[in-house]
């Protein structure tokens, strides 16, 4: 099986992915929760690679359609909700839960990496998993860079700081690793190279032409910028019994 690393929607390989979603443990009888599932892909790894049943959770349903579709293989095992990240109408007890490059579905800038190790706990049994993805800064970023993309130096702060975060709140270390160069080029290019097609295909389409204005904006800012200043980390904790 061959994967677009988009479907991810952050700077991860189908190699990374699938060595993190094996260091959950997926057993037949465990269950998983991903919130900001988009298309899918992270929950049909861990049910291939022996989870039992699985609930994603996303906004959009035009992603939400399409992980209905990726996790077509596993029906009557994987149930994805289309809605505002309203994670309290599911079961809770999870297992394992997931929240890769979504963080924002529990909280504002500063304060969502936080809040999602908290909604996220709540949510997993005692014993249970739960693997974050989310920005970091490698170094202070340049007020140019802040300008061109409007992001807020206070939006995100250091990789040790992201694993401080869990550790304060309880929450036990297994894992943490972050994106490398080559998966953040990947991602970053693979974005640009779809949008462009995306344009070949409808040219005349002001609203698509506006969207890619600003991503190439943004690659800009990236090739500027970004690579030396922007990471991405995976923490995965362990929730204490």
């Amino acid at each position: 099986m061959t994967t677009d690393p988009r479907s991810f929607n952050a700077p991860l390989t189908l190699a990374t992915a699938r060595r993190l979603v094996e260091l959950t443990n997926p057993e037949p009888e465990s269950t998983a929760l991903d919130v900001g599932c988009g298309r899918g892909e992270l929950l049909a790894l861990w049910l291939e690679a022996g989870g039992g049943s699985v609930h994603g959770v996303d906004p959009l349903a035009s992603e939400t359609d399409l992980a209905r579709q990726r996790l077509t293989p596993f029906r009557g095992r994987a149930h994805v909700h289309t809605s505002n990240y309203d994670v309290a109408v599911l079961p809770a007890n999870f297992d394992v839960a997931f929240c890769i490059g979504a963080t924002h579905a529990f909280g504002g800038a500063g304060v969502a990496f936080r809040a999602a190790l908290e909604g996220l706990r709540e949510r997993v049994r005692p014993g249970g998993r739960v693997l974050v993805g989310e920005g970091y800064w490698k170094q202070s970023p340049d007020p140019a860079y802040l300008a061109a993309t409007g992001m807020s130096a206070s939006d995100l702060v250091s990789h040790a700081e992201n694993h401080a975060v869990g550790e304060a709140l309880g929450l036990r270390t297994l894992y943490v690793t972050a994106a490398t160069q080559s998966e953040w080029d990947d991602f970053e290019a693979g974005s640009g190279l779809a949008a462009e097609r995306k344009l070949d295909a409808d040219p005349d389409d002001p609203d698509l032409q506006r969207s890619i204005e600003q991503r190439r904006a943004w690659r800009r800012s990236y090739l500027t910028w970004g690579r030396d200043t922007f990471g991405f980390g995976y923490y995965l904790f362990e929730v204490p019994a």
